[in-house]
């Protein structure tokens, strides 16, 4: 925390860091292998604990400026790093974590942005964006909710003003492949700190791995 408090802080002609940036984007990827799990990672998702230090980081980082920014964290619709004789169905278990870690920063982040490899796998991306929000609605969404009680969480499907993701893909585009292929497994874009401390976060959240019959592709890459 002490560190990302700093370079928040680091100077360059006259303006800091913090100055130079209209959001901050804490990045919540999911990794894919059998070491994320056991090494207590993927517990402090279900728990809230990594949400938590970044919802402790962004606020040490505003109080030191004296001004609160947005917060839209970025997530990827597939795992990183991924071992697929580990994990066999890494877009539907991408899909849990990412709702769950969602409805943690309820009430703190108001907008969400995928990440995507390539420009190709755009065309996924309504897709994607649809079917995460269904999972949210499907496990935290209240059908007799009064809809005045609360503007929290992902838009509804159906909503005129459209879901409350900032990645909006060109409708049109189109991009080749410079070997024709889309495939690999999605790298991890840059690091998180997942070495946190304990929360008592409340809340139930569902068992991680539950299969789709369309979840089978990670969408694969590297991003830039």
């Amino acid at each position: 925390l002490e560190n990302q408090v700093f370079a928040s802080s680091v100077e360059y002609e006259g303006k800091t860091l913090y100055d130079s940036i209209d959001f901050l984007s804490p990045a919540l990827y999911h990794g894919g292998t059998e070491d994320w799990t056991t090494t207590g990672a993927e517990q402090r998702v279900a728990d809230g604990v990594r949400v938590q230090r970044c919802k402790d980081v962004c606020d040490a980082i505003f109080g030191v400026h004296g001004e609160v920014k947005p917060v839209i964290p970025i997530i990827a619709y597939g795992l990183v790093n991924l071992d697929s004789s580990y994990i066999s169905n890494p877009v539907a278990v991408a899909r849990q974590r990412n709702a769950i870690e969602i409805d943690y920063f309820r009430g703190y982040a108001k907008h969400w942005a995928f990440w995507f490899a390539y420009p190709f796998d755009l065309y996924d991306y309504y897709y994607q964006r649809d079917a995460l929000i269904r999972q949210y609605e499907e496990i935290y969404v209240d059908p007799d909710m009064d809809d005045d009680s609360s503007d929290d969480g992902p838009t509804p499907i159906d909503d005129p003003v459209g879901p409350s993701f900032v990645e909006d893909p060109l409708n049109e585009l189109v991009v080749d492949q410079p070997d024709g292929s889309g495939g690999g497994v999605i790298p991890e874009p840059g690091g998180t700190d997942d070495d946190l401390g304990d929360d008592d976060s409340g809340g139930t959240r569902p068992d991680i791995g539950q299969t789709d019959e369309r979840s089978t592709d990670t969408g694969g890459g590297y991003g830039y």
